[in-house]
């Protein structure tokens, strides 16, 4: 998943996902213009009910797609989530009160929720639901496999989650990261947009396919997606984004 100070790991339909998260760099991506939100694919994974759009659902101003789940953000601020009924880590269960909301991401596991103080709530996950003690002035949030990311306002970032059992070094956010504008959070890999248009990757300790290996050179670079074991950039050369 992806994120912007301005403003999912996701297994499945990733080409598509990431099309939008390109296009619209941002914990969550814009609903349809209605402000209702239509679901498509899901194939052999559809009983976990993640493409059943509740009925009545609208005033949505944004969405985000986990991997058994979906969440949207209504104008009200408040979050509606479905799906979950196999791989069920509490996910969908939106705490209970939860109001202002201006950012979502859902990961494999667990939801996050931006309010409009900074603060973070998080929520399902087999792990890594812990947000950080006095974690505040966050601006964007992401939600990877089992690991959570926050882009703070001074243009750090933090990282928690991480398991025992699948703890590539995504959370080791390197020393001295700083001037950051975005986040993206993969399987095993995390990665972060500088305000120079360079992009910083981590992680990878043992699941690598290339996906921290940043090509040698690449700048001009206005927005970040992380899928399973890849990364994309998205440049700028010009007047015009490639």
């Amino acid at each position: 998943m992806t994120a912007t100070r301005a403003r999912p790991l996701l297994r499945f339909c990733v080409p598509a996902v990431l099309s939008v998260l390109l296009l619209f760099p941002a914990g969550a991506a814009p609903a349809t213009p209605s402000g209702t939100v239509v679901a498509w694919g899901c194939g052999g994974f559809a009983a976990a009910g993640q493409c059943k759009v509740p009925s009545g659902l609208s005033g949505v101003t944004a969405v985000s797609a986990g991997a058994f789940h979906s969440l949207a953000l209504k104008s009200d601020g408040t979050v509606v989530a479905w799906g979950c009924a196999v791989d069920n880590f509490g996910q969908c269960n939106v705490p209970s009160g939860l109001t202002g909301v201006t950012a979502i991401s859902a990961g494999t596991e667990q939801s996050l929720a931006l309010k409009n103080d900074g603060t973070v709530v998080a929520w399902g996950c087999g792990l890594g639901c812990d947000v950080p003690a006095g974690l505040s002035d966050v601006t964007a949030v992401v939600a990877g496999n089992n690991h959570n990311l926050a882009l703070k306002s001074d243009g750090t970032v933090v990282a928690w989650g991480c398991s025992a059992f699948q703890d590539d070094g995504q959370c080791d956010v390197p020393s001295g990261l700083s001037d950051v504008t975005a986040i993206a959070g993969g399987s095993a890999h995390s990665m972060a947009l500088k305000s120079d248009g360079t992009v910083v990757a981590w992680g990878c300790k043992i699941i690598n396919w290339g996906q921290c290996d940043v090509p040698a050179g690449l700048s001009s670079v206005v927005a970040i997606a992380a899928a399973d074991i890849s990364s994309l950039a998205f440049k700028r050369v010009g007047n015009s984004i490639r």
